[in-house]
């Protein structure tokens, strides 16, 4: 393994230096899933819910003592609940057999971790191999001449996630079910998934990613917005590193609606007032379909336009400064009613539509079409903060949820129960239904992988 700065550790388990690695030849299959057993002048031991130490064969936490034991977490302090009787709690869910083989099963809903972040192994993996910003991923076999050259997965370094230095590359070990190669992943400094954009910011943080509309003064929807909302969402339908949208605007406009002063450099002839449409059209249903759930944060404005694009989206958030409103009327036009329509009564949208009213974010959290009415500095934290809550479910249930949702909405009741129930049967039988219900047995938080 290269020299590196660790600069946290997850796992004391598979770090604690008081474990004898399974041999990479070892004739009996079911010490393959085994990290090891204790080296002389280490204990370990299962314990139950009391803290006292269980049956041989019976899962519990771990926890280790002895001279060879690793002092606790990195930067952890000396009385932390880690090292409680003079014994090293390491979080991990396992069992100890007889012949004093270690078998991992998973991790408590509790973990002692600095900072005291939840941080599970297979997250870290998941997302090293989904990120971004991960340009390469390569596997590490155990530096040992005398093994063989290219090991089997069981053989591979069972180490801890370690954060390396200013190198820029991430050190990563097994998930629990020794399924993947340990892995060393170099990131770039920036992503470049989205770099092309002009009038839409691109930002992801913890498998959100944040959308805002950029095009001063008041985010009027361009040709150049438009077609970049469009071929962002569609981008983001396909990459796993996001589960979760937010859409917001720059500055005190979420969108002033359809561009006016470019309208005459777009349309010029025939054939471009047809095409236009079309954009549109498919600017708003991008959002509609987009395959990841869609949070629209109202940060002021809304109208014509905005209003379709927070329509279009699948839970609205708004500022106290925000208001949605059809003014075209004013100018001679028409837009956006239809989807309005997803949002307000009869009488209320015509209203709207006749009069140029505007409805503020008060009204709005009245009537139930937000969510939430925030001051203006709480909208985005409030908006990430559910946000991150859509992020942590399986993103395979999210997505076939947001599907079948859009799928039933124009159906009869028969037809569309119908179709809800068997979607249902298929999201039963993902690998995420399983692990949820095998976490909900096992009393510890889900680990999700999207398949």
């Amino acid at each position: 393994m290269p020299a590196a700065t660790i600069m946290n550790l997850y796992g004391l388990s598979e770090a604690s230096g008081a474990l004898v690695m399974t041999p990479w030849d070892c004739p009996d299959e079911d010490l393959m899933a085994s990290i090891g057993k204790p080296l002389a002048g280490a204990e370990v031991e299962a314990i139950g819910p009391d803290v006292r130490a269980i049956a041989r064969g019976e899962i519990g936490e771990l926890r280790f003592r002895g001279m060879g034991v690793v002092r606790g977490y990195i930067g952890a302090a000396a009385d932390s609940p880690a090292f409680a009787d003079h014994w090293l709690h390491t979080g991990d869910l396992g069992s100890v057999d007889a012949r004093g083989f270690i078998t991992l099963k998973g991790r408590m809903k509790d973990m002692y971790i600095q900072g005291g972040f939840n941080v599970y192994p297979a997250e870290v993996e998941a997302l090293i191999d989904t990120h971004p910003q991960v340009l390469m991923v390569a596997g590490i076999g155990v530096p040992d001449p005398v093994l063989p050259p290219f090991l089997p997965v069981r053989d591979l370094l069972k180490t801890a996630y370690q954060l390396c230095g200013s190198n820029g590359f991430v050190v990563a070990g097994p998930s629990l079910d020794w399924q993947h190669q340990t892995r060393r992943a170099r990131f770039a400094p920036e992503t470049e998934t989205m770099n092309d954009l002009t009038q839409l910011n691109y930002e992801l943080n913890n498998f959100v990613a944040t959308l805002t509309l950029n095009s001063p003064p008041v985010n009027a929807l361009t040709r150049t917005l438009n077609d970049e909302l469009t071929l962002a969402l569609d981008r983001i339908s396909e990459m796993d590193e996001v589960r979760v949208v937010v859409l917001t605007g720059a500055g005190k406009v979420f969108c002033a609606g359809a561009d006016l002063k470019g309208r005459a450099s777009v349309i010029k002839g025939p054939g471009d007032l047809p095409a236009h449409s079309r954009r549109t059209r498919e600017c708003f249903h991008a959002i509609r379909e987009c395959a990841k759930p869609v949070i629209c944060a109202i940060n002021g404005a809304a109208l014509g336009s905005g209003v379709a694009m927070a329509a279009s989206s699948d839970i609205l958030i708004a500022s106290e400064k925000a208001s949605l409103g059809l003014p075209e009327v004013d100018v001679g036009l028409l837009g956006g009613c239809r989807h309005a329509m997803r949002l307000f009564s009869h009488s209320r949208l015509r209203r709207m539509m006749l009069t140029g009213m505007r409805v503020p974010a008060a009204e709005l959290y009245r009537l139930g079409i937000i969510e939430e009415c925030t001051t203006p500095e709480d909208l985005m934290p409030r908006a990430l903060e559910l946000a991150a809550t859509i992020a942590s479910k399986s993103p395979v249930s999210t997505r076939m949820g947001k599907h079948t949702l859009n799928v039933i909405e124009d159906m009869s009741l028969r037809d569309g129960y119908r179709y809800e129930q068997d979607m249902t049967a298929l999201i039963g039988k993902t690998d995420d239904a399983k692990e949820a219900q095998r976490a909900f047995a096992e009393k510890r938080a889900p680990v999700f992988t999207g398949r």
